[in-house]
C-alpha cells in the first residue's frame, strides 16, 4: 500500500510562519505513517509511536 505524504496539513490550519508550518505537516505526516501501520498487513512497530512522542 502506497500513502502519498505530501501536503497532509490542511490550508486552514496554515499560519504562515514558516517552522511552526513545517513541524504541524512533520506532525501530520507522521500520523499518517502510523495509520498506514496500524491498517498494514504486518506487525505494528512501536518505534514510530514512540518517534512521534519524542517529536512532540
Amino acid at each position: 500500500m502506497e500513502i502519498n505524504l505530501a501536503g497532509l496539513l490542511p490550508e486552514a490550519l496554515l499560519i504562515d510562519l514558516p517552522e511552526i508550518d513545517a513541524q504541524h505537516e512533520e506532525i501530520f505526516r507522521r500520523i499518517e505513517s502510523l495509520k498506514a501501520t496500524c491498517f498494514g498487513s504486518g506487525p505494528v512497530s512501536f518505534a514510530e509511536f514512540e518517534s512521534l512522542l519524542d517529536y512532540l
